[in-house]
């Protein structure tokens, strides 16, 4: 069972079926302009099929170690989130061009 959140919508309708996983998150100097290539170079990786890469180019962007990223490729799960790359432009869409300052489960609708 996936973990999930209960949250209020813009409509005032509280939705416990939600699943918030962590999204790109930067306020520091400079976030803007990583978020900006972040965003560039996911959309060509997808726009070419390159699904593992995609999902490595994510995981680097966060913050996940080498060493983690090299366990979570050799696990079976490695082909289930290749699967879900494409999903990933859907984070960039929610979070738009703010580097998620400001950014909280409450304003999804």
């Amino acid at each position: 069972m996936r973990p999930k959140a209960e949250v209020t919508t813009s409509r005032c309708r509280t939705r416990a079926d939600l699943a918030v996983y962590e999204a790109p998150y930067d306020e520091a100097a400079g976030a803007d302009g990583k978020w900006k290539r972040y965003k560039a170079e996911q959309t060509e990786l997808l726009a070419v099929g390159r699904r593992g890469d995609a999902v490595l180019h994510h995981m680097k962007f966060v913050g996940i170690p080498d060493a983690v990223v090299a366990q979570m490729k050799a696990s079976p799960a490695w082909a289930d989130m290749e699967k879900m790359a494409p999903t990933l432009p859907y984070d960039v869409a929610v979070l738009g061009d703010a580097c998620c300052r400001g950014w909280s489960p409450s304003g999804v609708g």
